[in-house]
């Protein structure tokens, strides 16, 4: 064989670490799009726990008022909630914009920052059944004595 035909016929190695993998970028791309996913549905589950008011013909604004207050503290939970998945969300972002490349840990990383993700819809459910109970019925500091 002729030195021209041994280059033609090199075996392909894998690529090193400093090397990327053509499919590399779109790897990362995935990453990012299963990410932002996550915290798509984990926002849209927030919403599912709202009841809407029951209104019928004889329901008036201050009956259709009073059921809407009943809500302030799952608006709150909502609220706090959204904020912290927002900011969640806004920090992966930039740290993403970072990321050309990837590995296993890096992968696993990014399951660990998912994870308390996946948690928000529970703990603002928890939360706004919750609520009303821990304020109005634990005893007073005075009542305990």
């Amino acid at each position: 064989m002729t030195k021209r035909h041994v280059q033609n016929h090199k075996v392909q190695q894998h690529p090193t670490e400093h090397e990327k993998h053509p499919k590399q970028e779109f790897q990362v791309e995935r990453l990012a799009f299963f990410s932002d996913a996550v915290f798509a549905i984990a926002i849209t589950l927030l919403i599912i726990e709202f009841r809407v008011p029951h209104i019928t013909k004889e329901s008036t604004f201050d009956s259709v008022w009073e059921q809407i207050v009943e809500l302030r503290y799952n608006f709150i939970a909502l609220l706090l909630s959204f904020t912290l998945i927002a900011s969640y969300w806004i920090r992966h972002h930039f740290l993403f914009k970072h990321i050309h490349n990837y590995n296993k840990p890096v992968v696993i990383a990014n399951m660990f920052v998912l994870l308390p993700i996946i948690f928000f819809p529970f703990t603002t459910a928890f939360f706004a059944e919750s609520i009303d109970c821990l304020l109005y019925t634990s005893p007073s500091p005075r009542d305990r004595g």
